[in-house]
């Protein structure tokens, strides 16, 4: 006997050919959205990627920060100390007058055109007053006069005296040898400070 198949089912629940139009725009659908889905979890993974590189040179550069600052935090406290130290040596020294301040200002009041050629200290074993002796030479003699008022301008000294001024004649010119005294200021507490 032969076996007739009836659908009795109306048209529109008839099932549809796996190969309809609107099956395979799904399917493309499927596909692209599978790829745009895959596409994005890449760019993830790439933008992870590198924020954990960003991460670790940020955390590098972090670290040599602290041990710059750790430093520098060192050598702050080091200049307080140091500055703490130099007030003290300050205080203790009051307003002294040494032979280093001395023999700069003296350096100071040194126009262009006089040489040196000797300071001498004067005066500490017979008990006068003690005095800087000075001998140079200079060009002219208003370079004496300048170095003169120069040194009387200074803090140090009561006065300046002139010893003695002698012309030497050369064949490329002339100069002129002098010595200078220079009577010593007493300091704050009233005594020369000769061993300063």
């Amino acid at each position: 006997m032969k076996v007739v198949e009836v659908n009795l089912l109306p048209p529109e629940y008839a099932p549809e050919s796996p190969y309809s139009v609107r099956n395979i725009i799904i399917l493309l659908l499927s596909f692209l959205i599978l790829g745009f889905l895959i596409l994005i979890a890449l760019q993830l993974v790439a933008l992870k990627e590198r924020y954990v590189a960003e991460n670790v040179r940020l955390v590098t550069a972090i670290n040599a920060f602290k041990k710059e600052k750790g430093k520098l935090d060192s050598l702050l406290e080091r200049k307080s100390e140091l500055e703490k130290r130099f007030e003290m040596v300050r205080e203790a020294l009051g307003r002294r007058r040494t032979w280093a301040d001395k023999l700069t200002d003296i350096w100071r009041a040194i126009p262009d055109g006089i040489w040196l050629q000797g300071i001498y200290l004067r005066g500490v074993e017979s008990q006068g007053i003690p005095s800087l002796r000075i001998s140079a030479s200079a060009l002219d003699l208003g370079r004496i006069e300048k170095f003169i008022r120069r040194l009387k301008r200074s803090p140090y000294f009561k006065g300046v005296i002139s010893i003695s001024v002698n012309r030497q004649t050369t064949s490329g010119g002339g100069f002129y040898n002098f010595e200078l005294k220079l009577p010593l200021k007493e300091d704050s507490t009233g005594q020369l400070p000769l061993t300063r």
